[in-house]
This record gives structure tokens, C-alpha cells and sequence, in this order.
């Protein structure tokens, strides 16, 4: 097998990867024509894992972020060039909850039990609402 048809059988691995893991973005194959194989343009913005990163970030020339190596204060990034970049913060600029990373937001609001709070936090933090 050489060099070409060992990429397009790894765009279909990775397009099937991208499905079975439910990533988001489109994924678009096209049916055989005229006797060419089928080629899959698959476009990623995060991926499970390192590998799975890499593969992604090489086949669509765009950097892929390594979602099992992200923290409250650490992204990393798999660049198309084989490279891995990592963005850290001295401070928590994120939060995972239920399984997501959400944006840390530091807004008081006002909860259902009358306390205030902020809407997203590292840890839980409630202040009176008066009284």
C-alpha cells in the first residue's frame, strides 16, 4: 500500500473515529465516481486524545485541541506540523462541569434560594441576598 492509500484509508478512520465519538463539526464523504475512491473532509476542533489530536490537526491543517490534557488552567493544542502547544493561566479560566469545560464567570447572580452567587466558579460560593 502506498503513501496515498495509506492516507485515504486513515481519512476514513478518522472520519469514523470523529462519528463514533460524536466531535463536533461536519462531516462530509463523497460517494465513489467514475472508479475513484471516496475521499472524507473531516474538520475537528477538539479530539479526545493526543493521537487522535495529532491525526486530526496533520489531515486538516488546522490545529486540534487535546481535550484529555485540558485543565482549569491548561489547554494544549496539536498543530498540523506534528508540534504540541500548550496555553497555561496562573488562574483558573475554566471550570468542567458535568463532563464540559465551561468559562469561569466570576457575575454575581441571584439563586432561586434568595443567596448570590457567581453564575461559574472553581469552587462553591454563596453570600447572603440580605435579611
Amino acid at each position: 500500500m502506498g503513501l496515498q492509500g495509506w492516507a485515504r484509508g486513515m481519512s476514513w478512520v478518522v472520519a469514523l473515529l470523529v462519528v463514533v465519538m460524536g466531535a463536533a463539526g461536519p462531516v462530509v464523504a463523497a460517494a465513489p465516481l467514475a472508479g475513484r475512491e471516496a475521499v472524507a473532509a473531516v474538520s475537528v476542533a477538539e479530539a479526545p486524545d493526543t493521537a487522535s489530536a495529532l491525526v486530526a490537526a496533520r489531515r486538516q491543517g488546522t490545529p486540534v485541541l487535546v481535550a484529555d490534557l485540558t485543565t482549569e488552567t491548561r489547554l494544549v493544542r496539536a498543530k498540523p506540523d506534528g508540534a504540541m502547544v500548550a496555553e497555561l493561566t496562573t488562574v483558573p479560566t475554566r471550570v468542567n462541569r458535568g463532563g464540559a469545560w465551561t468559562n469561569v464567570d466570576t457575575t454575581l447572580a441571584k439563586r432561586p434560594d434568595g443567596m448570590v452567587a457567581p453564575r461559574t466558579a472553581v469552587t462553591e460560593l454563596a453570600f447572603s441576598g440580605g435579611g
